[in-house]
């Protein structure tokens, strides 16, 4: 349904993991705000981007042009080629409740994208898990998958930790987060 994906999603994982650490010079996250990790998020994605169809993808955030607002989620790749619709599809939740991480999830379920990335910073390994685990249950309670979409977990904190979910058929499609090794 999708064709190839603009990037394959281990090569998008390890590019975002080290331009978020360029863009954010090691500064940590905090419970005040994050707005040096999301801007970080955000200028990586757009790079990527960049280097990936330089010519038909849009990046769309707030303020990533002037006057430009963010699409339904935090970030998304607008392709503007012979098959218009996003490539990539991302939410970022800072907040460290396993229940606000899980609804921003949600709405990756439901936009049609062959990637899609959601990013998180636990404060733990268990919290880590935990996080994972509920967001798995969410993916195999869905039952409108489509064949080709791909899901991509990242926690960025303390160290940063990833999982991957390939949809294999449409409709209820059981699938696992497995863990991606950098």
């Amino acid at each position: 349904m999708f064709g190839p994906s603009p990037i394959k999603p281990e090569k998008l994982l390890r590019e975002l993991i080290r331009g978020v650490k360029e863009h954010d010079s090691g500064r940590t996250l905090n419970k005040r705000g994050n707005k040096s990790w999301t801007e970080a998020v955000k200028s990586s994605l757009k790079e990527i981007a960049k280097k990936c169809h330089p010519a038909s993808v849009r990046c769309y955030y707030t303020k990533a042009e002037p006057s430009m607002r963010e699409f339904l989620l935090d970030v998304v790749w607008w392709d503007e080629g012979k098959f218009e619709g996003a490539s990539l599809a991302c939410e970022c939740e800072w907040h460290r409740s396993p229940e606000a991480i899980r609804e921003d999830f949600g709405k990756l379920l439901v936009i049609k994208a062959p990637l899609k990335l959601m990013i998180f910073a636990s404060s733990n390994g268990r919290q880590s898990d935990l996080v994972r685990s509920k967001l798995e249950e969410y993916l195999k309670s869905y039952k409108h998958h489509v064949q080709g979409e791909t899901y991509l977990v990242l926690d960025l904190v303390p160290e940063p930790r990833a999982w991957i979910a390939r949809i294999e058929r449409n409709g209820i499609a059981n699938p696992d987060l497995t863990d991606f090794k950098f």
